[in-house]
């Protein structure tokens, strides 16, 4: 028969919104202090970050397999750690894509979107931390509010930045490089909305 094995699934959930959090901040600090010659370097550093979430996800699903009686459903264990994966990928996919493409100077705009991309990784924190005690919390409802709200904030930024590229008409292939580049962001706040909606699932079922 199999034991019962004392892992802390909530706790890998907070371990993975550290980690989004600290390729979010790094990501902000790459922009900030954009070099383009130590940029290949500092892409290195953030696959390293991903490598973490791929490092927890791993350890939850192999512990899961053995696991006797979760304390939720281990589907929506498996869920919770396949899109928090998605969110590191999708920033590590940004700096990738901005490698990719060589770019070579910034758009004033990446600023606000690296800001964003803080405070959707903060709330993720929030909201896991909550989650741990789901079952007698008060707060999880404006949790998942709060991150509905900078998914939302992250669409309409999306839009005026994709609509300025086609106002100032500039060179195609640019236009093109940084509408690519906007669109990887607007999915990392889609990304992380959809840990929220997962989680509110396992609310709603469990109430």
């Amino acid at each position: 028969m199999n034991k019962k094995v004392n892992y802390d699934y909530f706790g890998s959930f907070i371990d993975y919104a550290a980690c989004a959090l600290r390729a979010a901040r790094f990501l902000k600090d790459t922009m900030g202090n954009f070099d383009p010659k130590t940029f290949p370097q500092r892409q290195d550093e953030m696959h390293d970050i991903e490598h973490e979430a791929d490092k927890i996800n791993h350890l939850t699903v192999n512990q899961l397999a053995r696991e006797f009686l979760p304390p939720i459903e281990p589907e929506d264990i498996a869920a919770i750690s396949r899109e928090f994966d998605d969110v590191v990928d999708a920033l590590d996919d940004i700096m990738r894509l901005m490698g990719m493409f060589n770019v070579r100077s910034l758009r004033p705009e990446i600023a606000e979107f690296c800001d964003l991309a803080v405070d959707c990784a903060l709330a993720l924190g929030e909201l896991v931390t909550e989650f741990r005690h789901f079952k007698k919390s008060g707060k999880i409802q404006e949790k998942l509010i709060r991150i509905n709200t900078l998914e939302s904030l992250g669409d309409s930024l999306h839009y005026r930045a994709v609509q300025r590229l086609f106002i100032e008409n500039g060179g195609a292939l640019e236009t093109m490089i940084w509408k690519e580049i906007f669109d990887d962001f607007e999915g990392y706040y889609d990304e992380c909305e959809d840990v929220g909606d997962v989680i509110k699932n396992v609310v709603l079922k469990n109430s």
